[in-house]
């Protein structure tokens, strides 16, 4: 009876830690995939703010030589 108590107890801490294991696996698998797409996500931003800094400037620049000349 004791045997097959602690059998049992051995067997469940097993699957409490492997389920354990996997669940920190798929975590640390999906936060790393969500930093990734903010990684992007932030470039992505990046890239549009220097398009439209080009743009202000050139505009500002048009600006400046319409009133100007």
């Amino acid at each position: 009876m004791i045997t097959t108590t602690g059998a049992a107890t051995a067997t469940a801490t097993a699957t409490t830690t492997a389920v354990s294991v996997a669940m920190a696996a798929t975590v640390t698998t999906a936060a790393t995939a969500v930093m990734v797409v903010m990684a992007v996500a932030t470039a992505a931003t990046a890239a549009a703010m220097a398009v439209v800094t080009v743009a202000v400037v050139t505009v500002a620049a048009a600006t400046v030589v319409a009133a100007t000349s």
